[in-house]
């Protein structure tokens, strides 16, 4: 009976440890948990060295949001949803330079070596994209054309 417990017990401690990170390079510290990172500020930086991997996000809606200020702030509002709890959500903003398009990339990073519940994760965040005063900006979110901001 002793040994079926002891069993268990070693099986028990094996599967809990596969769901931990593990890394290449001891010197590289894994990925925060999800829950360590704020899901109102998806532009903070990753740390975890080369065990991390962009992937995608599924985008259900985008719309672009203008504030009652002057000069106009705009935003991206975005919904949509993650492959697996694994993944973070990240953006990055290129701001308008001689062309006039702004373009926003959202992605996810993951580290590929822990092990996840593959299961849609929903998120719904709101992407800073500046004040403008005149002109016409067209936007781009991962290449395609989404809309322009005509203040």
């Amino acid at each position: 009976m002793e040994q079926k417990i002891l069993f268990f017990l070693l099986v028990g401690l094996v599967l809990l440890e596969g769901c931990t990170p593990i890394s290449r390079d001891p010197g590289v510290s894994a990925l925060p948990a999800a829950s360590d990172v704020p899901a109102s500020d998806p532009q903070i930086p990753v740390t975890g060295g080369d065990s991390t991997t962009t992937g995608d996000v599924v985008i259900d809606s985008l719309a672009i949001q203008a504030s009652d200020s002057f000069p106009p702030q705009y935003s991206l509002n975005v919904k949509g949803s993650l492959p697996s709890s694994c993944h973070q959500l990240r953006t990055g903003v290129e701001l308008p330079a001689m062309q006039s398009e702004i373009r926003v990339q959202i992605y996810s990073v993951y580290d590929p070596y822990m092990v996840c519940a593959q299961a849609a994760k929903p998120f719904e965040t709101s992407i800073p994209l500046g004040g403008y005063v005149r002109g016409s900006y067209s936007v781009f979110v991962n290449e395609k054309e989404v809309g322009e901001i005509t203040p």
